[in-house]
């Protein structure tokens, strides 16, 4: 029998320990350690409640969001940079701070709103409806213009590859655009669900696997949508979500009290490519438009940067805070070391030079550094000296 549900289980955050050196005043360095740790019953939060509607990578841990959130006024305004998918900005809401986020990647931007809207029970309604007749209606489509996205797609086993078109075809007939996009949205994580990846076979599911696991998943997300609409303070507004690039900040002068964010690491990833395969399937037939050409152009700390790229991209983005972040307002970021083409990049030095020579409006008040290892191959061996660390580090703007 196929194993309809023994595909691959996605797992949380695991590494998230490892040996420690602070930085600063006692009393804050501890509190930073205390925020940077994440409990056991803390370890899988990354795939619980809201924050398991749609897989992203190399997440912002929601146990660190929600631990530097305490503490903090529930009139303070907080600022997510680089808010991916909407981690920080879903904790925000849930500690009832008012939250704004930016990101260059439109995917990721809508996976936040997804997260972060709160919707009420009609329309979770509609959705639950709509993905029940999208359920009925793949079964059988004999013609679709979504066929092309088969060209080529080695991927996916026939039978999948027919079963996602289907799908897709007949979200379509969707009229509400916003039913439609919670939909699409929770159609897309069967792409990485049910195809072969870099040393992982495609799952061996039977035919009716894909269409039964979106529809568990849409009733998941309505579910968790409905739980977070509810846990959150009803004065609150929605998030503010926009289109930006960090070293170009579009809010108000003195208006952000709060920055928790996670800035890309250097050389370690490239959020647009691995997110190629999404965006074809999520624009309409026949669309020529790309979805990640702000990220393609912009996406900082991707895999193959030049060295500096990094250091000056950050140069950038922290003097951009500076015009946003009140005098005395706090700056949390968690970023790891990487590498510039076979050049190590140990961010702590970096941020340490940029305050040193004051290039930037802020001053380092604590930090937290935790050994964490390496998984690039090719650049290990630049860390077998001095061990790849990832760093928590506290800024505050100075007036």
């Amino acid at each position: 029998m196929p194993a309809e549900t023994e595909v691959r289980k996605r797992q949380p955050l695991s590494h998230t320990e490892g040996r420690e050196e602070r930085f600063g005043p006692p009393a804050k360095s501890e509190l930073l350690s205390r925020a940077f740790r994440v409990k056991t019953r803390h370890r899988d939060l990354p795939i619980k409640g809201v924050h398991g509607i749609h897989p992203y990578p190399a997440r912002f841990h929601p146990a660190w969001a929600r631990q530097l959130l305490r503490g903090g006024h529930g009139d303070e305004v907080v600022l997510d940079p680089f808010c991916g998918s909407g981690t920080v900005l879903a904790e925000a809401s849930l500690a009832g701070f008012p939250s704004r986020g930016a990101d260059v990647n439109a995917i990721a931007l809508r996976i936040a709103l997804l997260r972060t809207t709160r919707r009420d029970e009609p329309f979770l309604e509609a959705v639950a409806r709509a993905a029940g007749m999208v359920h009925e209606r793949a079964r059988e489509r004999a013609r679709s213009p979504y066929g092309i996205l088969a060209k080529g797609e080695k991927r996916f086993p026939p039978h999948v590859l027919t079963q996602l078109i289907n799908l897709r075809d007949a979200i379509d007939d969707v009229g509400d655009p916003e039913v439609r996009e919670i939909l699409l949205l929770s159609m897309t994580p069967l792409l990485g669900k049910f195809g072969r990846k870099r040393g992982r076979h495609a799952p061996e599911v039977g035919r009716r696997a894909v269409r039964d696991h979106f529809l568990r998943r849409v009733e998941r997300t309505v579910m968790e949508m409905a739980n977070f609409a509810e846990a959150v303070p009803q004065h609150l507004p929605d998030p503010d979500i926009r289109l930006a690039d960090a070293r170009q900040q579009p809010w108000e002068e003195d208006e952000i009290d709060v920055v928790i964010s996670s800035p890309p690491y250097p050389g370690v990833y490239h959020y647009a490519a691995e997110q190629g395969l999404a965006a074809a399937w999520l624009l309409p037939a026949g669309a020529n438009e790309d979805l990640l050409a702000a990220a393609r152009k912009t996406e900082m700390g991707r895999r193959g940067s030049r060295p500096g790229s990094w250091t000056g991209a950050m140069r950038a983005v922290m003097g951009s805070l500076g015009k946003v972040v009140r005098p005395g307002g706090h700056v949390f970021f968690v970023v790891g070391d990487g590498a510039e083409e076979r050049q190590p990049v140990f961010v702590d030095d970096e941020f340490g030079a940029m305050v040193r020579e004051k290039d930037v409006p802020f001053r380092i008040v604590a930090a937290v550094s935790q050994d964490r290892p390496h998984f690039h191959g090719p650049t290990a061996h630049l860390f077998r000296r001095r061990p790849r660390r990832e760093h928590l580090v506290q800024f505050v703007r100075e007036g």
